[in-house]
């Protein structure tokens, strides 16, 4: 946490990175982005308004002299650069993904009327393969051809109502009325999933102390055939897992939890890849 003065006399702590901001911060944080993402704003009016946010205060209409002033908005630029370290901006798309946001969430659960809707635990450890199979189908399609509703099915198919089993169906329904939830809510958490499946596309993680490259399942020459349909390696390689018989059928695939399909993936990748290099090491007749 950094630490300022307003006026000399007010002390502020303010967040120097994603992972000190709180629950509130947060989702504030995600419905500017949202809304500079669909151009409603500015980017120097989001950065102005998430600090504003942080801090839990609003513009004030109070006169300042010249000094008081100059000293508020000076302070204001210097937070602005926490704010702009936190995301990557494609300034001519207006698209927003987060920056070393490594899985811990900030969002744990949303009432709509009635019912509590959970959201995953840190790291996604508790959820089925097959709910990271539709999320990442969708967001796939999404990047390609953006449309809104993305968002809504990606929040319905991973928060559910306290120990419910997730249903592809049975989610999707919810669909419309979750379209009454905090867009801070719906955007942030989309964020959220992007920039975990981003990480794990393109980094090692550590399972029960050995490294290893998850980003091979999803990006290799096993997986390279051309497809009119995005996501279609990660398909293809459960696929492939069922028909090893490890986990069972593809229901019993996706119905298993997701790192220990991962985990069993890449074993089945790598000694895939591994068989192709040693036959092209080996010399042709």
């Amino acid at each position: 946490m950094k630490e300022i003065y307003f006026g000399h006399e007010k002390k502020v702590y303010f967040p120097e990175n994603l992972n000190e901001c709180n629950s509130r911060e947060y989702i504030d944080i995600c419905r500017l982005a949202y809304a500079f993402h669909t151009k409603e704003i500015d980017w120097n009016q989001f950065l102005a308004n998430a600090v504003y946010a942080i801090l839990n205060v609003k513009p004030t209409k109070k006169i300042r002299t010249a000094a008081e002033d100059l000293d508020h908005w000076n302070n204001i630029a210097y937070l602005s650069q926490f704010v702009e370290s936190f995301f990557e901006i494609d300034r001519e798309t207006n698209s927003v993904q987060l920056i070393n946001h490594l899985g811990e969430r900030k969002i744990t659960n949303f009432r709509y009327w009635v019912t509590n809707y959970h959201a995953p635990l840190d790291g996604f450890i508790k959820n089925t393969y097959g709910q990271w199979e539709d999320a990442v189908e969708i967001i796939l399609d999404h990047f390609q051809y953006p449309d809104e509703d993305n968002m809504y099915k990606v929040l319905a198919i991973f928060f559910l109502p306290k120990n419910e089993k997730y249903n592809k169906e049975t989610s999707l329904k919810r669909v419309e009325k979750f379209k009454h939830i905090d867009i801070g809510i719906v955007y942030g958490f989309f964020l959220h999933i992007t920039a975990f499946m981003n990480y794990l596309n393109s980094a090692s993680v550590f399972i029960s102390g050995q490294e290893i490259d998850l980003s091979i399942i999803f990006d290799n020459e096993l997986n390279s055939y051309e497809s009119p349909r995005p996501g279609i390696g990660i398909k293809a390689t459960a696929y492939m897992m069922a028909e090893s018989g490890v986990f069972g059928n593809y229901e019993h695939v996706r119905n298993s939890n997701l790192w220990d399909v991962l985990v069993r993936m890449y074993d089945v990748t790598k000694k895939a890849i591994d068989l192709q290099d040693q036959q092209k090491q080996q010399p042709s007749s």
